[in-house]
């Protein structure tokens, strides 16, 4: 509407029992202003409206406007990684014309190519000579870096450039910060590559490398919200096989230390954008611009496994809050945590004092199973030895974190 495009109302799913398509129809008129009768039905698991659907694209919306004669004015919306011919760029052309075997460039970044391959996007895709006004296609220039390839970006020819850029995507602003790391250090670089294939076709992940004293290098990135992030750490696994640790959500604060160094560093957010649109079932919107640093009563709560301090769970947190988060952070990860054969200790501090702890008891296997009677100083041997195993396996011992365990505490206001 802000664009002014043409809209085709579709009411979608109709073939759902608890469709509800009269009280639907009076939302979509009050929120688009359009005749009830412009309203179409439609089901994509019964195929109920598509044609129509198909036809009304073709009759209310108009053809692509442009100069064919003009400089060439591609805006890039989409690039996938062909591993056999490197980043494939998804196009569509505002004016003039892209010819395969041409050297093109990319405005924003400067990178100039040669167009190995062009055409058209249909059911597959259709290689073409030419790619003209108005046309949707791709191109193939043997791209094999995937920061030399951004959505949005505008293609022109090296010979006739346009004079300035299409107007493309805004820069989306994350709404919830978080760490990325490698369980395994040594896959850094292979998280990087991942990460970089993910950019591709998600222009709103960002990302920089961090480090971390406990959990090595990885990398600070910006989601849209809580569900953009467990969808990123999906993609990771599923896709590139990956397996990460993701840290607890933040923003940037500023950290005075005692020796007068001032380091830029993260108050707590969870997941307030979720909820706020969980609450307003959608309608609700919410933006922020930064407006300078403003001084607050933070504490660092650190969580510790069998003594050890956990350095992905680590937060800041106002210090009104950090008592009752301390205890649910505990109570959560006793749930989610497997026992082990030695008692495990999680422990909410903040400094050297201990706010909340909860502990998950030991696995006990009986050893005095095959003692039938006789003297109860040999069950009482056993006994002891086992206790001695288990406070030797507690010292030397590691706790094993779930993924989940990681996530989980993401949502402790669930």
């Amino acid at each position: 509407m802000e664009h002014d495009l043409t809209i085709i109302p579709i009411l979608n799913k109709i073939d759902l029992p608890s469709a509800d398509p009269e009280l639907v129809k009076d939302q979509i008129v009050d929120l688009l202003g359009c005749d009830r009768d412009e309203i179409m039905a439609a089901s994509g698991k019964t195929g109920l409206g598509v044609h129509e659907m198909l036809a009304a694209i073709v009759e209310r919306i108009p053809a692509p406007k442009g100069e064919e004669k003009a400089p060439l004015q591609a805006l890039i919306f989409d690039s996938v990684f062909n591993p056999f011919r490197g980043i494939i760029a998804y196009f569509r052309i505002y004016n003039g014309e892209i010819k395969k075997g041409e050297k093109i460039k990319f405005v924003n970044t400067g990178g100039v190519y040669n167009a190995d391959e062009v055409g058209v996007l249909r059911l597959r895709p259709e290689p073409r000579d030419v790619v003209k006004t108005g046309d949707v296609g791709y191109i193939i220039s043997g791209i094999k870096e995937a920061k030399e390839v951004k959505v949005g970006d505008t293609i022109t020819t090296l010979a006739n450039p346009c004079t300035e850029a299409i107007q493309g995507f805004e820069d989306v602003k994350p709404m919830v910060f978080a760490g990325i790391y490698p369980v395994d250090t040594e896959d850094f670089e292979e998280l990087r590559y991942s990460m970089e294939k993910l950019q591709l076709n998600d222009a709103s992940l960002t990302w920089e490398p961090e480090s971390s004293a406990a959990l090595g290098f990885g990398f600070r990135c910006g989601f849209l919200g809580m569900l953009h992030m467990e969808i990123i750490q999906e993609r990771l696994e599923r896709e590139f096989n990956m397996t990460v640790i993701t840290t607890v959500p933040n923003v940037s604060y500023l950290a005075y230390k005692t020796s007068g160094e001032v380091v830029t560093v993260g108050e707590i957010v969870f997941d307030f954008y979720d909820r706020l649109k969980s609450i307003s079932k959608g309608y609700a919107s919410f933006d922020y611009h930064r407006t300078g640093m403003r001084q607050s009563d933070l504490v660092k709560l650190d969580v510790l496994l069998n003594s050890e301090p956990v350095d992905a769970l680590s937060a800041l947190i106002h210090k009104s809050n950090a008592h009752e988060f301390g205890k649910k952070m505990c109570e959560k990860l006793k749930e989610l945590i497997p026992r082990q054969q030695f008692e495990i200790p999680i422990q909410a501090a903040i400094g050297a004092k201990i706010i909340a702890r909860e502990t998950i008891r030991a696995i006990r296997k009986d050893v005095t199973a095959k003692c039938y009677g006789g003297d109860i100083s040999r069950k009482r041997k056993l006994l002891e030895k086992q206790k001695e195993g288990k406070k030797k396996m507690k010292s030397v011992g590691n706790v094993e974190i779930p993924q989940s365990a990681f996530m989980a505490v993401l949502k402790l206001n669930d």
